[in-house]
């Protein structure tokens, strides 16, 4: 029979290991919710689809870096969306501070930096709303979408609507 300090060693032990596993699985779906389950872009209704298409159309263009948190919330607003989105990829796989001949060119010096047809831009994760009307492009609570006869607009969500305006510097150009 194992004496009473043995007892209360394996006791601890045992308690030790549960709390370890406890914290093991709570970090984990943790970190699974916030960094996606890898199972690709949420979906997107079909408004936000339609504003996706409506951007690249009015020559909208996103320029941004897969390093970019602001650059990942935006496309998180547009869902599957995105892929209809004109992007342009400003960091070289595998080198960050490495910036793309074709945003040099654009002269993008922060991410994500939205480039519209008339030259004027817009940099950080702007809500769907504020790129449609920029761009002139029906959605939400645009005029033409809520005007007498036109179908009722569905309101874009807190998620697609709440995202404050940041950016991220672009990386100073290594030569």
């Amino acid at each position: 029979m194992p004496s009473s300090s043995q007892q209360d060693r394996r006791a601890n032990i045992l308690t030790a290991i549960i709390v370890l596993v406890v914290v093991f699985v709570v970090g984990s779906v943790i970190y699974v919710n916030r960094s996606g389950n890898g199972s690709g872009p949420a979906p997107s209704s079909p408004e936000t689809a339609a504003l996706a298409e409506c951007l690249t159309q009015k020559g909208a263009k996103m320029y941004g870096a897969y390093w970019c948190a602001h650059c990942k919330e935006q496309k998180q607003l547009f869902g599957s969306a995105f892929e209809k989105i004109d992007y342009i990829e400003c960091s070289a796989p595998g080198n960050p501070q490495q910036q793309s001949q074709a945003c040099k060119d654009a002269d993008v010096s922060s991410y994500p930096t939205w480039v519209f047809a008339d030259q004027s831009r817009k940099s950080g994760a702007i809500p769907l709303q504020e790129l449609a009307d920029k761009a002139g492009c029906p959605f939400g609570a645009t005029p033409e979408v809520n005007a007498p006869g036109a179908a009722a607009a569905v309101q874009p969500s807190v998620a697609e609507s709440a995202v404050p305006p940041a950016s991220v510097p672009a990386p100073s150009p290594s030569y």
